[in-house]
This record gives structure tokens, sequence and C-alpha cells, in this order.
């Protein structure tokens, strides 16, 4: 379906855990049917990733492509001072034919007071979104109560996510409700602490596995992608960096794995 920018704001809003309403979105383009590639950006971020700011957060995380080596592949470079945005891909991925993300991504550091348990400590140095929207048989009476309320407040708020994160204080392999979005939103540490910091990590993921085992039925339409970097919350500095973000097939996966493509993934 198409996902129009009043979906994506509500979506933003209930799945980034902002303390405040009101969040702006940069572009409304239409919806892709993949993830524009970061290193095809040509020295500029993709226009079909937007920037999702919250203007009551007076400071912003700033995204900008770079590259490591002269030769190298475009990246995202994300900086935040106490601050918070994100950069949103509508989609429509066929999780049953791509089941596999797969996404590299760096760390300068983790956050001191970073915890993934409060609304206190809900900062990231880096985070990937998938924002799905289920039908509401799959919920239950009360998450099916509680979006009607939030679809009231805030338009038309989809009814999961998924948030793979590099956590500060969460163990890694740990799962979280989100402090903001309850069971809406599963955090999912892939990564923790920063013994792993200033490397570049390539990490694969099976959604389709991972939402059967969260949310307990077959995965919803896959409509938003998203990363975040942020420290609003608890006032710190913090710097991450993301290579491309992909969705594969199964048979796909094996033959990268195979050819060694990961190691053409490095930088």
């Amino acid at each position: 379906m198409l996902v129009s920018g009043a979906f994506l704001q509500a979506l933003v809003f209930a799945t980034f855990g902002a303390a405040t309403a009101g969040m702006q979105s940069a572009s409304a383009d239409d919806s892709s049917a993949s993830v524009a590639l970061f290193s095809a950006g040509n020295g500029s971020i993709p226009q079909s990733w937007e920037a999702m700011t919250f203007p009551k957060v007076k400071e912003h995380t700033h995204y900008k492509a770079v590259r490591e080596t002269e030769n190298g592949p475009w990246i995202v470079e994300a900086s935040s001072q106490a601050g918070a945005a994100g950069l949103m891909h509508r989609t429509q991925i066929d999780i049953a034919r791509t089941p596999v993300l797969r996404w590299r991504w760096k760390v300068e550091g983790v956050l001191l007071k970073g915890d993934a348990r409060t609304k206190e400590g809900d900062d990231y140095p880096a985070r990937v979104y998938l924002i799905f929207d289920p039908d509401l048989d799959e919920l239950t009476f009360f998450q099916r109560v509680g979006l009607r309320v939030a679809r009231g407040l805030y338009g038309d708020v989809p009814g999961r996510a998924i948030s793979y994160l590099w956590a500060s204080q969460l163990e890694q392999g740990a799962v979280v409700d989100s402090p903001y979005a309850g069971s809406f939103a599963k955090l999912v540490a892939v990564k923790s602490g920063d013994a792993d910091a200033g490397a570049w990590h390539v990490e694969t993921r099976d959604v389709a596995a991972d939402y059967r085992r969260l949310f307990g039925s077959e995965p919803a339409p896959l409509v938003g992608v998203a990363i975040m970097t942020d420290s609003d919350d608890t006032k710190e500095a913090v710097r991450a960096w993301y290579g491309d973000i992909r969705f594969l097939s199964r048979d796909e996966l094996s033959r990268e794995e195979l050819s060694g493509e990961d190691a053409l993934d490095a930088n």
C-alpha cells in the first residue's frame, strides 16, 4: 500500500519514542519497492531517505554522506550533541520473498546513561527500525484499544515495529518493549557496549523469524525502514556510521557468504 506523509509522521512518533509531538518530515516522495543504497548516493544521501525531526527537541542529529577513503563507498555519518532526528525510507518489501535484513554499522562509543528500559535512557548510538502495518485482528484487545487511541491522536499509527539496537547497557541478544511505545515496538540489542566500537560490523537478521518470535504471528506488511542516532534524553554526544541496508532472499544470503562479499562491504 502507499504510505502517506502523515502516516510516516505518526509511525515515527510512535516508534522513535519522542517525548513530544509535532514531528516534521522534510519530504514526501512516492513509495519505493526497495531501500535506496547509501553507497549509490554519489556524495549525498538518497532523496528517498526522509529527514524526520522533532521541533521541540532543540538540537537535531546531523546526517551526512561521507567516504572513509578516497575510493571507498559512500556511507552515512550521524552526529548528535544532545539531539534527536532520524532518516526514514518508505518501502514495500516482500518479507516472504526477501526475509533477510543485512546492514553494516560502526559507532564511536556508547552512551553512559543510555538504558533501553527507561524513557530517561532511551537514546542509542545507532539503531535500525522496521515498521509494520498489521491487521487489527492480530493484536490483543488492549493493543487494539491502545492503537485506536493513538490513531485518534496522531493519525494512522502502525501496529508494530522492530528496532535493532546498538545498545549501551542492555545485554546483547536481549529484547525489551519500547519504554515509549510499549509492546507495539520491540527493541532487540544486536550489539551492546563499547567493546566493538570503532570498527565496522556486518549484521544479518532473519526478519521473518524475528517477527514470528517477537509477535507470535506471520510478518505484517513492511511499510518503513529507518535509522536513528540520538542523545536528547541523556544529553550526551555520540557519533555513528551506517552502510547500505539491504533485504535478501535466503539464497542470496548464501551466495554472498560463499563468495566472501562481506569483506567487500567492510570499507
